[in-house]
């Protein structure tokens, strides 16, 4: 049976369903997976910018996966107050270079002190060696 390590939990895949078990912040359990695509949690975080009603943020981009990511701020407590269906534009950093992409707020919650979120990628470049691809491709 194939699986992955993540940080905060196990996932594996098991009759066609994917399955986490103890993500962070949450009670542990197995409980089933939403994604239609498999996520990779990144060794390298990779930071990332952004703005939002009018003010600049700082954020990492913590896991991904063919269709979206997630993000992170970097200061405990600070919030951003961002909403369900928002798109934003992001500018990455990654092993591979920098790079720029949108993506469509799908999930806001606080986990360990941090707010994380969750998006659906909206644009990434298609033009070959574009950073992001990169990151995509090396990590699955």
């Amino acid at each position: 049976m194939p699986y992955s390590m993540f940080a905060g939990g196990t996932r594996v895949r098991t009759a066609g369903r994917v399955v986490r078990e103890g993500s962070e912040g949450m009670a542990s359990g197995p409980r089933e997976e939403k994604r239609a695509t498999l996520r990779a949690a990144l060794t390298t975080f990779c930071p990332a910018e952004f703005t939002h009603e009018g003010a600049a943020h700082e954020a990492l981009m913590t896991d991904l996966s063919e269709a979206g990511a997630r993000f992170r701020l970097q200061e405990p407590g600070r919030r951003c107050a961002l909403k369900r269906g928002e798109e934003l534009d992001y500018r990455l950093h990654t092993p591979y270079g920098d790079t720029v992409c949108s993506g469509r707020v799908i999930w806001v919650r606080k986990i360990d002190d941090l707010w994380c979120w969750g998006v659906t990628f909206t644009r990434v470049s298609d033009q070959p060696g574009d950073p992001l691809r990169a990151l995509i491709e090396a990590s699955f």
